[in-house]
């Protein structure tokens, strides 16, 4: 514990901080890994966000300072996986500035298994969880761009508050679906959640092994049709493509998804997606609250102001 800071030793952190901030002094070392895709006319990058906030650099510039400073815990977990509203509108600017189209699911599924060509620039915009800054700040703005984009749904947690997120209703998802701009997907119907086997807290879809106890592949099995189903009868569209919370699953848990009847899987690996890549791993790169705009160009291999 810090017993005595000067007022201008205060003064100066505050400085250097909020220099930090509004200057994106950090473009190039927000993560531990490169997220760099080489620019190519065959790949699609596909973007992973999560939520939006509409608060300015001033406001995030004080939560971090009264994390890093007093010990307050004013940045969460969710404060990670959030981009701010302007940055957002920023990067969506950017795509439309240099052409690009935004493509469905499906789009994407017939490109990787060379039964369509994309012509052009095309990038893939999804989003997991389903929390209402989707709906209140992402979706106007896609309508805006003329722009698409996918929303991965825990179908349990509609119209629920969970997890400090509080889940868009039927009657949002539905507008949603119905304006042809956000596509609703799987994200699980009640499996966001992670299971203690041993020392290690897992997702409880992680399975491996050959003699896995038969119960717990049905209670998979039956939970991602409970998804389709849910999604069937509350939007009246069938739903062909899985995000699997926390970004992976195991060869098991895919080869259950399958048999569930979805076509395409959704990770979290880096990488670009190349006519012949399994459906079974579709890349996405995580755009964050530490993706700045530098590396947002270079994730989808443009250059813009």
């Amino acid at each position: 514990m810090i017993n005595y800071v000067s007022k201008k030793s205060i003064v100066i952190i505050v400085f250097l901080i909020t220099s930090c901030i509004l200057s994106s002094c950090a473009n190039d070392r927000d993560s531990g890994f490169d997220n760099r895709a080489p620019r190519s006319e065959a790949g699609i990058p596909v973007l992973a966000y999560h939520y939006l906030n509409d608060r300015n650099r001033f406001e995030q510039g004080g939560r971090a300072l009264g994390t890093v400073l007093l010990n307050l815990p004013l940045l969460t977990v969710k404060d990670a996986w959030t981009v701010r509203l302007d940055d957002f509108e920023k990067q969506l600017r950017c795509l439309d500035k240099n052409g690009y189209k935004t493509i469905t699911m499906d789009e994407l599924k017939s490109f990787m298994t060379g039964r369509e060509e994309m012509t052009g620039n095309c990038v893939a915009i999804t989003f997991d969880d389903g929390d209402r800054s989707v709906y209140k700040y992402a979706y106007p703005l896609l309508k805006k761009y003329d722009m698409k984009g996918t929303l991965f749904i825990v179908t349990s947690k509609v119209g629920r508050n969970w997890n400090s997120l509080n889940i868009s209703p039927w009657k949002e998802l539905r507008e949603m679906e119905e304006s042809g701009v956000i596509d609703i997907e799987s994200h699980t119907h009640d499996m966001h959640s992670k299971l203690r086997e041993g020392d290690i807290p897992h997702p409880v879809f992680i399975v491996s092994g050959e003699t896995i106890d038969n119960s717990r592949k049905e209670k998979i099995f039956n939970d991602l049709r409970r998804s389709k189903v849910s999604l069937n009868f509350n939007l009246g569209t069938g739903s062909n493509f899985l995000a699997w919370p926390y970004g992976f699953g195991t060869d098991i848990s895919d080869s259950l998804a399958a048999a569930a009847g979805f076509e395409g899987i959704l990770t979290l690996k880096s990488g670009r997606n190349y006519p012949g890549d399994p459906l079974s791993g579709i890349k996405r790169f995580a755009v964050t609250s530490k993706t700045s705009f530098t590396r947002f160009k270079k994730i989808v291999g443009i250059d813009c102001n």
